[in-house]
């Protein structure tokens, strides 16, 4: 008898159908039938009858439901006073380049070791980043600091703990198909000939201090927009480089990179994680996972 089965007994007979517990517990229909099919047959009798909407538990059913969901109680109050996560979700906000990194290096290797913790990512501008925390809708946040926003400082007006994870660097990125790639280096005077792709107005707060070196600004509404600027050579990124190395155009040689030739710049891209004083056992548990393993793949 294993716990996955009492769990899907439980949701099945909440539920009223096989299906409709399987879409709740985010697995396969034949998960939980076949569950279900060796518990009945380790038992010696069937929890279900079909009924005319679903499915019906038998009367040795009823009670084997009560039992199991008296001793899952119980197991969550062992768990509780133990501080080990039972089940639960935290909300995590972030952007956009950050979002794809995060959720290779972090969210899967997470939920794979604890996969009773749901976690939900909230792509944010920057902007926005603050009114997440301050509102409770996200608990925790991973960023790219910009210069001149003030979030870190906001943050720990608001009690919260700010940990840097990480220095990346500004890039340039290039279609590699334009004729400036085959450069090994770029000029001052090549910006003047380039056009940079930024967010629409009022969502760009950190690339927008390079847009006085180049010869235009193409101001565009979504992530797809620009890259397809990128890619018709008619624009160019700028953006943390080790970050953007992950995105699927760079992986593919479809994008390369390039320094940026500009003196006196500060090209850092520091990314840091912001989280409320107060946590639950399951966001504390993946608050540290996040902190220790940030940076496994760059």
């Amino acid at each position: 008898m294993r716990l996955e089965q009492l769990k899907y007994l439980v949701a099945t007979a909440k539920a009223g159908s096989i299906s409709a517990a399987a879409q709740r517990l985010n697995v396969s229909r034949q998960a939980v039938s076949s569950a279900l099919g060796s518990l009945e047959a380790e038992l010696g009798f069937s929890l279900f009858s079909k009924g005319s909407r679903g499915v019906e538990p038998t009367l040795e059913g009823r009670r084997a439901i009560e039992k199991v969901e008296e001793a899952l109680e119980l197991l969550r109050e062992l768990h509780a006073e133990a501080g080990v996560p039972g089940e639960g979700g935290l909300s995590v906000c972030t952007t956009p380049l950050i979002s794809l990194y995060l959720t290779n290096t972090i969210f899967l290797p997470f939920r794979e070791r604890y996969p009773n913790i749901s976690v939900s990512l909230r792509n944010v501008y920057l902007p926005n980043v603050v009114r997440e925390l301050e509102t409770g809708t996200s608990h925790m946040a991973v960023i790219r600091t910009s210069v001149g926003m003030r979030i870190r400082e906001q943050a720990r007006e608001m009690g919260c703990e700010v940990v840097p994870l990480y220095m990346d660097e500004e890039r340039l990125f290039m279609a590699a198909t334009h004729p400036l790639a085959k450069r090994d280096v770029l000029t001052p005077e090549d910006l003047e000939t380039l056009y940079i792709a930024l967010f629409a107005r009022g969502q760009e707060h950190v690339s927008r201090r390079y847009a006085s070196y180049f010869g235009g600004v193409y101001y565009t509404a979504t992530r797809t927009d620009f890259q397809s600027l990128v890619l018709r050579n008619e624009a160019v990124l700028i953006l943390p480089c080790r970050l953007f190395r992950h995105d699927h155009l760079v992986a593919k040689g479809l994008l390369v990179e390039k320094h940026i030739p500009l003196t006196g710049f500060d090209f850092s891209a520091p990314i840091t994680a912001i989280r409320i004083p107060s946590l639950s056992v399951p966001e504390r548990l993946f608050w540290e996972f996040l902190i220790v393993h940030f940076t496994d793949n760059l």
